[in-house]
């Protein structure tokens, strides 16, 4: 069998079956079905003969119709035949690939992936939302995160994943922070919170060998100042002189690197007298 041909199913006597075999070159929900006026009946079987499913009227009229999640590279078989054991006929056998859809919700924040068909793997576009850092989706809006960007992921029906969201890492002056960026793209962002205890002027720089860059924002949201390679190597660099006492700001950091997993720096932030 193929995807969207059709097969002639022709019964000779009564009790006898037609038999098809079909290996996927993916994995995901295909279903089997027929056409016709006859009453038939279907069973899908792998390739040691053991059942996997069967069925009688689930589709139009009185034909039989499978979905079933087949795995890339396994040989299945399809045993086609009239219900009726006293009958002859023919009917047509059809197999098509199920679209199962993936819809992506930003959960409080933006620029999810689009919704998609039967995919393979997670997208690698990660949804952003100030002042948060997205760990990864779930099956539920208040779940853990279980998938990331870049996962296979099989459909066996529809299915919305919801992006969840860390609050940004509370930071001080005069400390350092090791930041691992995990497997997520480098242009996942994530967010310090800093709160000055006394006005004047702050240095951020980050060290390590991969090319990092940080914005600086207060907290409406609003950039005031970003770097990229002032720092050794490709590491940013970056002094601002116009911090507040008590209020809010927020680094946004990202990086450029190819690497989705094993990238790690470090970050300091230091008052400058």
């Amino acid at each position: 069998m193929s995807i969207g041909s059709s097969k002639t199913a022709t019964i000779n006597f009564g009790g006898q079956v037609r038999y098809y075999t079909y290996t996927p070159s993916s994995t995901g929900a295909y279903t089997f079905y027929s056409t016709g006026d006859s009453d038939t009946y279907g069973y899908l079987y792998n390739s040691s003969g053991t059942q996997l499913a069967s069925n009688d009227d689930g589709g139009s009229e009185r034909n039989f119709s499978i979905t079933y999640t087949l795995t890339s590279g396994t040989q299945y078989y399809l045993a086609a035949k009239i219900y009726n054991s006293s009958n002859t006929g023919s009917f047509y056998v059809y197999l098509e690939r199920s679209a199962y859809t993936l819809t992506y919700s930003a959960n409080g924040g933006s620029n999810a992936p689009s919704s998609i068909d039967n995919p393979s793997y997670i997208s690698s576009t990660c949804p952003t939302r100030f002042g948060y850092t997205f760990s990864g989706w779930a099956e539920r809006s208040g779940g853990s995160a279980a998938y990331f960007p870049g996962n296979s992921i099989t459909l066996t029906g529809n299915k919305t994943l919801y992006a969840i969201w860390n609050s940004a890492y509370v930071v001080e002056d005069g400390y350092s922070y090791t930041l691992t960026w995990g497997s997520f793209p480098g242009d996942n962002r994530v967010y310090y919170k800093f709160t000055p205890s006394a006005s004047g002027s702050y240095n951020i720089y980050s060290s390590g060998n991969y090319d990092t860059k940080v914005a600086l924002l207060n907290s409406s949201g609003t950039q005031l100042a970003s770097d990229d390679d002032s720092g050794s190597g490709y590491n940013f660099d970056l002094t601002y002189n116009n911090f507040i006492a008590g209020n809010t700001y927020y680094f946004m950091l990202t990086h450029f690197d190819d690497a989705t997993s094993g990238v790690q720096f470090k970050v300091d932030i230091d008052a400058i007298d």
